[in-house]
């Protein structure tokens, strides 16, 4: 839903009184008005917040029963100390632990929007499979979500544990982590910065939106498939670079420790960083086709 539809909502409300059931996964689950701050441009949410103030969402309109169980109508927004255990199989607006406590949510397997939390302690979504909005836990360095498939927004974590992960929609920034595979990754929508202290391995990769980025500490980058890449390659201090099929980079590339990824294929929207070694490398090709080319060659 975009936000000129949602003023329209909130308008309808402000005129008549009755909350339309699109509005619905903006209240809490105390039946108050939220919103979306994350996602809406700062009028629209002043704009919101103004006319839905006031608005009390009933009891039995928050949830509904389903065959997995129940399901939270509403976001789910909890700042108390205690461990919290999320008992719905599907929360349809977004879920902000605000509190340093575990989360525990073994039913759970979709959630409309976002996921957000500073937690350091374990966070366990065992059955969790798909994201609409953001999914933010980098705090948390014990991260359940192993049957993860999609998230539409952003996902900023610590190391990575997602076997079957598939779709990032938005930016992908990945926590420190010894060797970082993404065994089923196979496109980010967005910039894709991966803090690999020896290596980044995604085997099924093909496209990335923005930048793709790695630490200063990462030697190897191996993405056999990967094709494009909407904005730069920035893997200056990486040694070992496998992108075989990569014939598009929007941006520029920066690969100077790179001495065999020369890169001949690709097209190239800006400059191009390379390794000495690898540069010479590239023109000696370039002039092995241009004689190739030349009529006048006898072989």
């Amino acid at each position: 839903m975009n936000e000129l539809e949602i003023l329209k909502l909130t308008k309808r409300y402000a005129l008549t009184g009755e909350i339309p059931d699109d509005l619905i996964s903006f209240f809490s689950q105390d039946g108050r008005w939220l919103g979306d701050r994350r996602s809406w441009r700062r009028s629209t949410y002043v704009i919101a917040l103004k006319r839905m103030r006031h608005a009390v969402l009933p009891a039995a309109r928050r949830t509904a029963r389903c065959r997995s169980g129940q399901r939270l109508l509403t976001s789910l927004v909890l700042r108390n100390r205690r461990p919290v255990v999320i008992p719905y199989c599907e929360v349809a607006g977004s879920i902000h632990v605000s509190a340093d406590v575990t989360i525990s949510a073994p039913h759970l397997r979709s959630v409309g929007r976002h996921f957000n939390t500073s937690t350091t302690a374990l966070v366990d979504l065992p059955q969790l499979l798909r994201v609409g909005g953001d999914f933010h836990a980098r705090a948390s360095c014990e991260l359940n979500a192993r049957r993860l498939q999609r998230v539409d927004g952003d996902m900023g974590i610590t190391g990575y544990d997602f076997p079957v992960l598939q779709v990032v929609g938005g930016r992908l920034s990945i926590g420190w982590g010894c060797r970082i595979q993404t065994p089923h990754l196979r496109s980010v929508g967005g910039t894709l910065q991966a803090c690999a202290v020896s290596s980044f391995e995604a085997p099924l990769l093909q496209t990335v939106g923005g930048d793709l980025i790695t630490a200063s500490l990462t030697l190897v980058v191996a993405v056999p498939v990967l094709e494009s890449i909407g904005g730069s390659l920035l893997v200056d201090w990486t040694e070992v670079i496998v992108a075989p099929r990569l014939t598009r980079v929007g941006g520029s590339i920066h690969s100077s420790h790179a001495d065999r990824f020369i890169g001949g294929k690709i097209m190239i929207g800006g400059e191009w960083k390379a390794h000495p070694r690898a540069l010479l490398q590239w023109r000696a090709n370039e002039a092995a086709k241009e004689a190739l080319r030349d009529p006048g060659i006898q072989l």
